[in-house]
């Protein structure tokens, strides 16, 4: 026996996941010479004759019944080498004897084997995790004794078809020829774009007048039990200003299930739906956003990025919701806390009393701005107002001129010292107002100052200074009689304040 000659074709068959090629892996493309499948020359073109189940045209045209050259028959509108075979039984074409050997092509699938009752052809990928491309081949021989032309590759409709894919440059070099004890390798190459047993059907057409379609299933399966875990269990954020943002906190949710079956995450969200005080955003292992639905291979995990921005000063709590196909936890909540606080500008002491200063003397308080809230704010100006030139304003710890463009941060807790001075140049109740601009609630504080000039007490005699001269006073020593004498002194208070007399 003569030995055969295999002669290899590599054909790739891919799967463009994600990449739009979907629409190339579900559709064939008829080959170049446009030959169509026939079982008689009726199917075909005028001009065409049908020849071992394939539609060719004939080099010489001719009239039906009119003549052609020696050894050939008009058929549809050409001429037949007589010897062709009809396709439909010897339409047009000469009867053959009975002895007569026919040449045809013949199709044979050398790989994967007939499995099953009844029995098919399955190619089988095995467990593959989402996002992971394995390749099979199927090896596909001629072992007939004429022209096989693999004509159409097309997948039929099935779960998760589009899965998998002819590379578009395969099929535009469709048909595929194969003499007679040549063999074909067609690589095909399937990436799960979820977690989900897929099954589809590649169909193979060719010219083989027995077997024109050959079908090969492919089929994957998914094993083992998906399970949701977040790490950490909670989120605090503790205080935070209301009015801005914290930085974000992170909970990451990821499969830690058995074999390679694949976790669905199809939602995550707050538990108070639109909650303004809690934002999220979904990123994979990279740092890239995740669209929704998520598919987690077993160890593979998603990221939730928290953050809060208190609306109002008040504790805020919520929780991550994440929604999977985890049959025991199909909804896993994380509990997520804040407290949304503002800073407090305290003014002591307040209202702000100098006191009496004596006229042509100098007063001065110290007065104290403490933050005794829980977030910063700024001092953006420090001044008093509605005062007389007897006051004054300074401070070492601020730099008052230029707070309204360089404002001064008060942290939580912490305070500065500001001085109201006063420097009397008449006696009376002099007020003012200590008014103090910031970026708390209350962005603009007004404190009330009151000072008073005054001359103490001062006593003037009359006359000044005193002086009693009584002269001599007669005394009668026989009588015991006494003269008297008086003298008047004036005492006056010619000082600004009440004058005591405690004793003369």
């Amino acid at each position: 026996m003569r030995q055969k000659r295999f002669h290899s074709l590599a054909i790739a068959v891919f799967l463009w996941f994600g990449a739009g090629f979907y629409g190339c892996s579900s559709s064939s493309v008829p080959p170049d010479d446009a030959s169509s499948l026939c079982s008689s020359d009726s199917e075909c073109l005028p001009g065409q004759y049908c020849n071992n189940g394939v539609c060719q045209a004939s080099s010489i045209l001719c009239e039906e019944g009119g003549s052609c050259p020696d050894g050939y028959t008009c058929r549809n509108g050409g001429c037949v080498p007589s010897g062709e075979d009809g396709g439909d039984g010897g339409d047009g074409g000469e009867q053959q004897e009975p002895d007569e050997v026919v040449s045809e092509p013949d199709i044979q699938i050398d790989d994967p084997p007939l499995v099953g009752d009844p029995p098919q052809y399955q190619l089988d990928f095995g467990n593959v995790m989402v996002g992971v491309t394995v390749e099979s081949s199927i090896r596909v021989s001629n072992v007939g004794n004429a022209e096989l032309r693999i004509l159409e590759l097309s997948f039929e409709s099935g779960q998760g078809e589009q899965d998998f894919s002819i590379a578009p440059e395969v099929l535009n070099s469709l048909p595929i020829v194969l003499q007679p004890s040549e063999q074909a390798t067609i690589e095909v190459r399937y990436t799960a774009s979820d977690g989900i047993s897929d099954h589809a059907v590649l169909d193979i057409i060719s010219n083989d007048p027995d077997e024109a379609l050959v079908k090969v299933h492919l089929v994957s399966e998914f094993k083992g039990d998906a399970r949701i875990v977040a790490q950490p269990e909670s989120l605090s954020f503790g205080d935070v200003p209301v009015g801005q943002a914290s930085q974000p906190l992170v909970v990451n949710f990821t499969n830690q299930g058995t074999g390679n079956a694949v976790l669905t995450i199809q939602d995550v969200r707050t538990g108070i739906l639109a909650n303004p005080d809690f934002s999220l955003q979904v990123r994979d292992s990279g740092g890239s956003e995740v669209t929704l639905p998520a598919f987690l291979n077993n160890g593979d995990f998603i990221q939730v990025y928290v953050t809060y921005h208190p609306q109002r000063a008040e504790d805020d709590s919520d929780e991550v919701v994440v929604v999977s196909d985890d049959a025991l936890t199909p909804n896993l909540s994380v509990p997520i806390s804040g407290r949304g606080v503002v800073g407090d500008l305290s003014v002591q002491p307040s209202p702000v009393d100098v006191g009496k200063v004596r006229v042509g003397e100098h007063g001065e308080v110290t007065v104290t701005l403490s933050n005794s809230g829980g977030a910063p704010f700024d001092l953006t100006g420090v001044t008093l107002a509605d005062a007389s030139s007897e006051f004054t304003l300074t401070s070492t710890d601020l730099d008052l001129p230029n707070l309204s463009t360089a404002p001064h941060t008060l942290a939580p807790a912490e305070s500065v010292t500001i001085s109201i001075g006063f420097d009397p140049q008449d006696i009376g109740q002099e007020t003012a107002a200590l008014i103090i601009d910031n970026t708390t609630e209350t962005p603009q504080r007004n404190v009330a100052v009151s000072a008073e000039g005054f001359i103490p007490p001062s006593v003037e005699t009359e006359p000044d200074p005193p002086s009693l001269l009584f002269g001599n006073v007669q005394l009668d020593s026989g009588s015991g009689a006494v003269e008297e004498k008086a003298i008047d002194v004036v005492i006056r208070n010619v000082g600004g304040e009440p004058l005591s007399i405690s004793s003369i």
